[in-house]
């Protein structure tokens, strides 16, 4: 998986709360969460199904770390 076939989707919970954060995942992930309305899972294991704009929410913490150590290991940094 390469950088570039990550996105950003929101967590969420319930119909009446709002998203807190938005998480990280595959892009052919996201089509399928949002045209088929099937679930996704986040880099930091979060799974749902994503229904709203990720752009509104700050980033999962845990998905940003765990993104840091996919591109630490590519480059030899681990």
């Amino acid at each position: 998986m390469t950088v570039t076939e990550l996105d950003i989707v929101t967590d969420e919970t319930t119909e009446y709360e709002p998203p807190k954060v938005a998480h990280i995942i595959r892009k052919e992930d996201q089509m399928k969460g949002y045209i088929e309305g099937t679930t996704v899972e986040a880099l930091c294991g979060k799974v749902w199904v994503p229904t709203r704009d990720p752009e509104q929410y700050p980033v999962c913490e845990k998905c940003v770390e765990v993104l840091k150590g996919i591109q630490a290991g590519r480059t030899g940094k681990n």
